[in-house]
């Protein structure tokens, strides 16, 4: 109900704002040409009801993408409706901070962007990817990030390339005792810093 109210309200604004712009244009003409114009204006008023009316609905409908500067930064953040494996680019993706990709064995049942990772690029068998992880991980660049012998730093990332895909696994969650992610706001801003700060270091600069 909240949400129809406010969007009630913005087409309400969209069209009076409509209405307001044409009669200030037809006011400014009818001050150079006098009453001739006026006459012929009156004419088409159902005219200027159609074109406000036409821009308020245009104006009031959702938006599929919205574009914003980064402060300070040479990097431009696009928000889409879209499906992320139709854009073109290397793919940020969620997992626990163990980096266990099939923790309870349900990945493949479940609709989040890491099963679709698996079930598209990695034969539909976690156990390709985990494999690909596990090498990664075992590097020295991982070392100054492991925390005990199951988990990793908040904010780890781990790249992994198969054919032209590049893929950034981020560990924004953590596991409770059932196996289960869990996240909080403050997990989400760490993930989030570490990775701007591991993408300024590593990545190339392409769609991410």
């Amino acid at each position: 109900m909240k949400e129809f109210l406010t969007k009630t309200r913005e087409f309400v604004v969209h069209l009076f704002s409509a209405f307001g712009l044409l009669w200030l244009l037809v006011e400014i003409s009818v001050f150079f040409k006098q009453d001739a114009l006026a006459a012929k204006v009156r004419e088409f008023w159902w005219l200027f009801g159609i074109i406000g009316l036409a821009y308020a609905i245009y104006k009031s409908m959702p938006k599929w993408e919205y574009e914003c500067k980064v402060p300070n930064r040479d990097a431009i953040v696009f928000l889409r409706n879209q499906d992320i494996f139709k854009i073109k680019g290397s793919l940020i993706v969620p997992v626990n901070n163990c980096f266990k990709i099939n923790q309870d064995g349900n990945l493949l049942t479940s609709n989040s962007i890491l099963s679709q990772v698996v079930k598209t690029y990695f034969d539909s068998n976690p156990a390709n990817l985990q494999n690909d992880i596990n090498n990664k991980l075992s590097g020295n660049f991982y070392k100054d990030y492991k925390i005990d012998n199951r988990e990793y730093k908040i904010g780890t990332v781990v790249p992994i390339k198969v054919n032209k895909t590049k893929f950034y696994f981020l560990a924004n969650t953590k596991l409770n005792a059932q196996n289960k992610s869990n996240c909080d706001d403050e997990m989400i801003e760490t993930s989030l810093n570490e990775l701007w700060v591991y993408l300024s270091d590593c990545a190339s600069k392409r769609t991410l």
